[in-house]
This record gives structure tokens, C-alpha cells and sequence, in this order.
């Protein structure tokens, strides 16, 4: 027998605004266990940012929900502002000041703007995002557990390295010198 339900099927929420917000956390923590040359940053380094970052998506998910008023486009404007927030800091080093800002906060509302005026569905889209956030962040998550040790691919991290707190991991990078050139203020 086949009956309708009264009750509307609930949508499944998209995974990529997770997914886009801890990616440059998850990459920057794996690429500083992968390098041989700084010491071996602890795993609570991770968690905080890691909250942050989560939470900070939360809230800006949240208010476009209100907004918007669709769980896929408010998911889109969360993961466009999740991409525009992580990338600020590399278009600031290469476009002038005053520049940055305004494109920044021009991006991020014709992308609201966009994502509440359209007709289109954005289930493809959204699933699209989802497929390939997923698999973005699967690879620093892959580099950390073989560098941990914990995932028996390639070669794991030199246990010698290992910090204990994040103030050893961070006074340790201080007093490494000369500083790479990505990190001089020149």
C-alpha cells in the first residue's frame, strides 16, 4: 500500500561547508608534520582552530539560512564565504590594501545576492561541492595519519621530532633562524 506522507521529506544537509572550512587547517597541520625541518607540531595545535573555524562556519551558515531561506543556497554562501575568508591572506600579499577589502566584501554579497535571486536548483551544485570537498580534505587527513603513524602508507614522522604542548611547538618555531622567506615581513 502506498501512502503519501503529510509530512514534507527533510533535506539532507550539505557536507561541503564543513568540509571547505577545515581543509587549509587540515593541510597546514599536514604540511608542518610532512616537513623534516620544524618540529613536530602537537595534534591539540589542530583541534582549536579546527573548532573555530566550525563554528565561525556555524554562525555564518546560519544567518544565510535565515536569509536565504533554502538549506542548499545558504550551504553555497557558507562555503563561498569559508573560500573568500581562507584566501584573504594570499590576495592581500599580491593586491593593495584598500583593494582587498572591497573585493572581499564584494564577492562575498554578489555571492548572497546570487545564490537568493536564483531560479536554478542547487542540489547539483551542492552535491558537486560535496564529492569534491570530500575528497580535498581526504588528503591532508591521509598525510597526517601516515606522518602520525597510525595509517602504515609511505613514511611515518620521526618520533624524535614529537612537541609536547603547542607553547614547546610555538617557542620552537621562534627560535628557529633564519625564518623561510614565505614568513619575513621584507
Amino acid at each position: 500500500m502506498n501512502s503519501v506522507s503529510p509530512y514534507p521529506k527533510p533535506e539532507r544537509a550539505p557536507l561541503h561547508p564543513i568540509c571547505m572550512s577545515l581543509y587549509p587547517i587540515a593541510a597546514t597541520f599536514a604540511q608542518h608534520l610532512a616537513n623534516e625541518a620544524l618540529p613536530r607540531p602537537p595534534v591539540d595545535a589542530l583541534l582549536l582552530p579546527a573548532a573555530y573555524s566550525l563554528v565561525m562556519t556555524g554562525i555564518v551558515w546560519s544567518l544565510a539560512r535565515v536569509f536565504i531561506q533554502n538549506l542548499q543556497r545558504s550551504a553555497l554562501f557558507a562555503s563561498v564565504w569559508s573560500v573568500a575568508f581562507f584566501t584573504f591572506g594570499r590576495v592581500a600579499a599580491v593586491v593593495p590594501p584598500g583593494l582587498v577589502a572591497l573585493m572581499w566584501v564584494g564577492i562575498v554579497a554578489m555571492s548572497g545576492w546570487t545564490l537568493s535571486k536564483s531560479r536554478t536548483n542547487p542540489r547539483v551544485t551542492s552535491g558537486l561541492l560535496n564529492l569534491t570537498s570530500t575528497a580535498m580534505l581526504m588528503l591532508p587527513l591521509i598525510t597526517t595519519l601516515t606522518q602520525l603513524g597510525i595509517v602504515p602508507i609511505g613514511k611515518p614522522a620521526d618520533p624524535n621530532r614529537a612537541i609536547g604542548t603547542i607553547e614547546e611547538f610555538n617557542a620552537a618555531v621562534l627560535a628557529m633562524t633564519p625564518l623561510p622567506t614565505l614568513f619575513n615581513a621584507d
